[in-house]
């Protein structure tokens, strides 16, 4: 990766030429814990964001997210 500000931590695939960054693997991470349901305060915490500013940035990646709000709010008024 020829002039990338960003660390390579480690080969997707042992022998690859797929190379993950660290933050490629954050963002990856932080998407996992939001669609498994981790508070975004949490979140915020583990990824060291000061502002939930920029933690809300990783909702509109999570769709899982999107769709148990939508699915929360229709049984609260009793949709199915």
């Amino acid at each position: 990766m020829p002039g990338s500000r960003h660390i390579v931590i480690y080969e997707a695939y042992p022998g690859s030429n797929v190379l993950i960054t660290t933050r490629a693997w954050r963002h990856t991470r932080a998407i996992q814990l939001l669609e498994s349901g981790v508070d975004i305060v949490k979140v915020q915490k583990f990824l060291g964001h000061s502002s939930i500013q920029n933690t809300l940035i990783y909702l509109k990646y999570s769709y899982r997210e999107f769709d148990r709000a939508i699915l929360q709010a229709n049984e609260s008024i009793g949709l199915r």
